[in-house]
């Protein structure tokens, strides 16, 4: 599958703050792909195409609009 140019002027550099979650076991924004949340995700267990480490990392890059149209949230 090709995959789509990431358009800088579509990143929203403030995305990531606005997720997190103070009360949260993890800070999204210290994501370094060690896979440990794929491991322990629920709906990797149920749809092993999904894969958080991608969501995480839409998200870390300000990727608003394609975190928020995954079909997994």
């Amino acid at each position: 599958m090709p995959h789509e140019a990431i358009r800088v002027s579509e990143l929203d550099p403030n995305f990531k703050l606005a997720v997190i979650v103070p009360e949260a076991c993890c800070d999204i924004t210290a994501c370094f792909a060690c896979g440990t949340c794929t491991s322990g995700c629920p709906i990797h267990a149920v749809y092993p195409e999904h894969d958080p480490r991608k969501l995480a990392r839409m998200i870390n890059l300000g990727m608003k609009k394609r975190a928020l149209d995954s079909r997994y949230i």
